[in-house]
């Protein structure tokens, strides 16, 4: 069966700000949360890729009915990110840490980081469906299906 494979890619939270990764509430020290809302509907299962450069907290909400295979987290500040997926199943995604994927490219220079990171994740996933990439964020929505 087909799959829907979605990229979403951001440098950092849009709280995070010069201070670095972390932010002070109240004296406990947070991470930037950056929500993921997926729209729309598809009967194939989906495939989500979050990349980031700072270290993001990543809420995924998934409507009712979507079945989210698997989320691949790409971060240089790897150990300090996560992923929460809220969902009506069971059954939650497999989500796959990595954050020396680039390394696999052959790396003579001419290309990007976004570009090599590409093309590794159509070597590995096949067809990419969407894409969208950003220097800040806080809440995405993304829509599946047609």
């Amino acid at each position: 069966m087909s799959r829907e494979v979605h990229v979403l890619g951001a440098y950092q939270n849009q709280n995070t700000g010069d201070t670095g990764p972390t932010k002070q509430t109240q004296g406990n020290t947070t991470k930037p949360r950056t929500t993921v809302q997926i729209i729309g509907s598809t009967k194939k299962p989906v495939i989500l890729v979050l990349v980031s450069h700072e270290a993001v907290s990543w809420d995924v909400l998934v409507p009712p009915g979507l079945v989210v295979e698997q989320i691949y987290l790409f971060a240089y500040h790897l150990t300090e990110s996560s992923v929460t997926v809220s969902s009506d199943l069971d059954l939650e995604p497999d989500v796959v840490r990595n954050d020396a994927a680039i390394t696999e490219s052959d790396d003579d220079g001419s290309e990007d980081e976004t570009v090599k990171l590409l093309k590794l994740l159509q070597r590995r996933l096949g067809y990419i469906t969407s894409y969208s990439g950003t220097y800040q964020v806080d809440h995405w929505k993304l829509r599946v299906g047609n």
